[in-house]
């Protein structure tokens, strides 16, 4: 006879029958098809042993056999096989019973004796067509479970990573309270919160568009300038700059982050808010939950405007003796459905919260957002945070001077050793003028160069800079007047009136000078030294009469800022001339010497 071929190629068999006559013919009528790769069996255990040693491609298998039958043989073929492998029944009776036996014991085809060839080619075609498909499938199959183990991997990897650059577990502040829900594995919204040196509060709530991992690597370029410029001391506004910046470099429209930036002292009483393409963030009472001011979104998403373009101009507001608390939320909040085919806002959910309990009032709205969510599917990321505006509101853990309050000198008997023209171990000076002073943060700029040297950065440092450099500004240059902070609404007025004048100042200068000195301990060791830094301000402006006017800049001070608050830190403040120049004297540590430390 001649050969046959598959379209399918090459193949392997095992014939199996107690007839040697049987076998020899199915033996040959396979070798016409193509198939060299026979073994023959006699019975049926010397079937299931040939079996164990290659599996086949396909089993042609005689159904009635002494000892172990054809039955017997194809289910042990299916415990025994790792995928599946073709058998085809051979046999003489062709009765319903044998052929439904043979289906049960894992045949998939059945042949009657006397085998006619075309209907045996047929079969083999048909199943070995089969077995090639799902010998692919398998192969495919394997090959996904290894991608997907290892995207399982890349996912654990890059959770891990996103939350050690996030630091989500890290967010320990007494007056933060958060809720972060993904609509995927990753969470497009992040939230990152850090201190500035005088224990303002700052916040980002970050909304990436879109959802899952590439919304959740966008918002990585977020964190580094955050939480870096946040320790320098920065304002939520250059902040907000240089974000925008980033983002811009890093990402491509359409791809932007829309932001929330807050900055919170709860001592001044003061917040400032930037919202770029967010829900509004409202201000409420803490007792009734009524919302006192919303914070509007005024500017377009992070990314968005070239940095020629972008508006970093932030919203002040002053909110006075009452407590109160401040949430924020990205979309994923505001537009869950409501009953009437619509979208609800974050107020009708605060109205939903039946708790007014301080402690337990942000779980309650928790609660409350995930009963509106339901059994519904997640369509975008949940973010959600709440703020407490008031220091007697937050646990008496966060009340003590780590949070809220400067470190005063004690002892500053030290202070009257300084000389004035006692030589500097080192120092420096700058001037800066009108269009240097429009654009710069310049106590950040300042003491980012003082950090350089050794001994000349602190938490303290960063207070009296701000309160010398604030007032040489604002009162010398701009000539504003801190009274107008008493009045209604004062504050908020100060703050827009010192923006536009600082946006139109076209002349004046501020110079600043630093030197550091070493004073002997008289009370110590001889060997150790105080290191005072000598700070000196002085400014283009008229200057004040210091000498009499001192009381009534007391009394408009601010929670305790102002010239009280430099003598608290400084003890040795002295105005110069018209009192455009001042000069302050800051320890900025003791260091000891080697014999003082033997000795201890």
């Amino acid at each position: 006879m001649d050969s046959v071929g598959l379209d399918t190629g090459a193949f392997s068999a095992l014939v199996v029958d107690d007839v040697a006559v049987n076998r020899l013919m199915l033996s040959t009528m396979l070798s016409r098809m193509g198939c060299n790769d026979q073994r023959q069996a006699s019975d049926g255990a010397e079937a299931i042993s040939l079996f164990a040693q290659q599996q086949p491609d396909i089993v042609v298998l005689d159904a009635h056999m002494p000892g172990i039958d054809g039955f017997g043989v194809a289910s042990e073929i299916r415990r025994m096989a790792d995928k599946w492998v073709p058998i085809i029944f051979v046999s003489a009776d062709t009765t319903n019973e044998g052929l439904v036996k043979g289906m049960r014991s894992g045949g998939d085809d059945f042949l009657s004796k006397p085998i006619d060839f075309e209907v045996l080619r047929s079969k083999v075609v048909n199943l070995i067509l089969r077995k090639r498909m799902a010998d692919q499938i398998d192969e495919q199959n394997k090959q996904l479970q290894v991608f997907k183990s290892r995207i399982q991997e890349e996912r654990d990897l890059a959770v891990q990573l996103i939350n050690q650059v996030s630091a989500i577990d890290k967010i320990d502040d007494p007056l933060v309270r958060f809720h972060l829900q993904a609509a995927e594995h990753f969470s497009g919204d992040l939230i990152f919160v850090a201190r500035t040196p005088d224990k303002r509060l700052h916040v980002l709530l970050a909304d990436s568009s879109g959802h899952g991992l590439t919304a959740a690597l966008a918002v990585i370029p977020l964190t580094q300038p955050f939480r870096q410029m946040t320790a320098k001391g920065f304002d939520i506004s250059s902040i907000a700059s240089e974000i925008n910046r980033r983002v811009r470099d890093y990402l491509r429209l359409p791809r932007f982050v829309a932001a929330i930036l807050v900055s919170l002292d709860v001592e001044q009483r003061m917040i400032q808010v930037w919202n770029g393409g967010c829900p509004p963030v409202l201000l409420t009472t803490r007792e009734r939950g009524a919302v006192v001011h919303r914070f509007k979104s005024r500017h377009l998403p992070l990314g968005v405007l070239a940095p020629d373009e972008f508006d970093n101009s932030i919203e002040h507001y002053a909110c006075g003796e009452e407590d109160g608390r401040l949430f924020l939320c990205t979309d994923g909040v505001t537009e869950l459905p409501d009953s009437r085919g619509g979208h609800q806002g974050l107020q009708t959910l605060l109205e939903k919260v039946q708790c007014a309990d301080s402690v337990d009032f942000f779980d309650s709205l928790v609660a409350t957002l995930e009963a509106e969510l339901g059994d519904d599917e997640q369509s975008d990321d949940i973010a959600l945070i709440q703020l407490d505006c008031s220091v007697n509101g937050c646990s008496e853990d966060c009340q003590d001077d780590s949070y809220f309050q400067v470190s005063p000198i004690k002892d500053q008997s030290y202070f009257c050793d300084a000389q004035e023209d006692e030589r500097p171990q080192w120092d420096f000076s700058v001037t800066l003028y009108a269009h240097q002073l429009r654009r710069l943060e310049v106590v950040p700029f300042l003491l980012g160069i003082a950090g350089q040297l050794e001994g000349a950065s602190n938490n303290n440092l960063f207070i009296i800079l701000s309160e010398l450099f604030n007032n040489a500004l604002e009162h010398g240059l701009l000539m504003l007047d801190s009274k107008i902070k008493s009045e209604v609404n004062g504050m908020e007025r100060y703050f827009v009136e010192r923006e536009l004048r600082l946006a139109n100042l076209e002349e004046g200068s501020i110079e600043i000078g630093f030197s550091r000195l070493a004073n002997p301990t008289v009370a110590e060791c001889k060997n150790c030294s105080r290191q005072l830094l000598r700070v000196r301000v002085r400014d283009s402006g008229i200057g004040f009469d210091h000498t009499q006017k001192i009381k009534d800049l007391e009394s408009v001070t601010h929670h305790g800022r102002g010239i009280p608050l430099l003598h608290q830190l400084c003890g040795n403040v002295k105005y110069l001339g018209s009192g455009a120049e001042v000069v302050a004297l800051v320890d900025v540590g003791k260091f000891e010497c080697s014999l003082s430390s033997r000795a201890t």
